[in-house]
């Protein structure tokens, strides 16, 4: 006994709703799919934050111009690499500090000197 086999005709409504899925679907891999090929870390990438430079360096700067290694470990509650603002660490550092300056370095940028007031 053969089964009835039945040919369901997609109606124009139906195509359009499948192909808008289909395309939905495609960006949703595609995009992804680019931005993973890109340079890392990103800005706004899923990467941003666990490809981050290493901590910034800081130093010292006495009122002869001396410079001294600081260890920012101890120093900062919470030491995120992805904070690149010198102006805000430096002013941490230079509260309640005898010093003249605070030179602060970030991966292999320029160093950039923030004064203490």
């Amino acid at each position: 006994m053969t089964g009835n086999t039945t040919t369901v005709a997609w109606s124009r409504g139906r195509w359009w709703v499948a192909a808008a899925l289909a395309a939905f679907l495609a960006v949703q891999v595609v995009v992804p799919t680019f931005g993973l090929l890109g340079p890392r870390p990103a800005r706004f990438g899923w990467q941003m934050y666990s490809i981050a430079d290493a901590a910034p360096r800081a130093w010292a700067e006495a009122r002869d111009g001396s410079l001294t290694s600081l260890d920012l470990t101890g120093r900062l509650a919470v030491l995120r690499a992805d904070t690149r603002d010198a102006s805000a660490i430096g002013t941490a550092l230079c509260t309640g500090s005898p010093y003249a300056a605070v030179v602060i370095q970030f991966g292999n940028d320029p160093p950039e000197r923030v004064p203490c007031s």
